[in-house]
C-alpha cells in the first residue's frame, strides 16, 4: 500500500470517522463535483443587473448564465441579440445597448461599452482559442452558444454623430457603422 495511504488510514482513525461517515463524504464531494463543470475562461451568471463570474459551468444555475469573463474588466454574452436575461433584445442600436450596460454591475463596478484600442490590443489569438475552447464545453453541455468568432460589437468610440465602431469578432477589425441600424450578428460585450 502507497505510504500516502497508510497515512491517511492513520489519519481517519485518529478523527474517528466511520466507514459510513467517510463513504458518505466522498460520495456527496463526488456529486458536488459533477455540479461544476471547469472551463477555460470564467462564465459570467446574471441575476437582475448583477454579473458574477465562476470557474465553470454551474449545472443548478444554467439558466443564469449570460456570458463568458475574456479578461478581469471585460466579458461577453454567449449569444448575439442578448443583453439581458437572456431574452432577445431588439433593436440593438447603439443607443439601447449603450444605456443597458450601463445598468450592469460587476464586482462592485458599472459597465460601459469597451472601446475599439481595448478590444484591438486584447483580442489576440490565444484568447480567441481559450473563447472557442470554453464555448466547445458549454455546447457539449447543450447550452446555445454564439460561435467564438460570431459577432460584432458595439464600441463606445463614435465615428460622428451618426455612426459608432462596431468591432468584428471575425475579423478582429473595427467598422463604423450607423448607430440606429440594427441586424442578428451584434453580440454584447461589457466593459468594467
Amino acid at each position: 500500500m502507497n505510504a500516502n495511504f497508510l497515512r491517511l488510514d492513520e489519519f481517519i482513525r485518529e478523527l474517528a470517522i466511520s466507514e459510513t461517515e467517510l463513504d458518505a463524504w466522498y460520495n456527496n464531494r463526488l456529486e458536488r463535483r459533477k455540479e461544476l463543470i471547469p472551463t477555460l475562461l470564467p462564465l459570467v451568471y446574471q441575476t437582475g443587473n448583477e454579473l458574477t463570474a465562476a470557474n465553470g459551468l454551474i449545472l443548478n444555475r444554467s439558466k443564469d448564465l449570460w456570458g463568458i469573463q475574456l479578461l478581469p474588466r471585460l466579458v461577453l454574452a454567449r449569444r448575439c441579440h442578448v443583453l439581458k436575461n437572456n431574452c432577445s433584445t431588439l433593436p440593438m442600436s447603439w443607443d439601447i445597448i449603450r444605456e443597458g450596460v450601463q445598468q450592469m454591475t460587476f464586482q462592485g463596478k458599472t459597465g460601459s461599452l469597451p472601446s475599439q484600442d481595448f478590444l484591438l490590443t486584447s483580442c489576440t489569438a490565444y484568447l480567441k482559442g481559450q473563447l472557442k475552447k470554453t464555448i466547445d464545453v458549454l455546447q457539449q453541455n447543450k447550452i446555445t452558444c454564439s460561435q467564438f468568432d460570431h459577432g460584432e460589437i458595439w464600441c463606445i468610440d463614435e465615428f460622428s454623430s451618426d455612426e459608432a465602431y462596431l468591432f468584428s469578432l471575425h475579423s478582429g477589425q473595427p467598422l463604423p457603422f450607423r448607430k440606429n441600424c440594427d441586424f442578428p450578428a451584434y453580440r454584447v460585450a461589457i466593459f468594467f
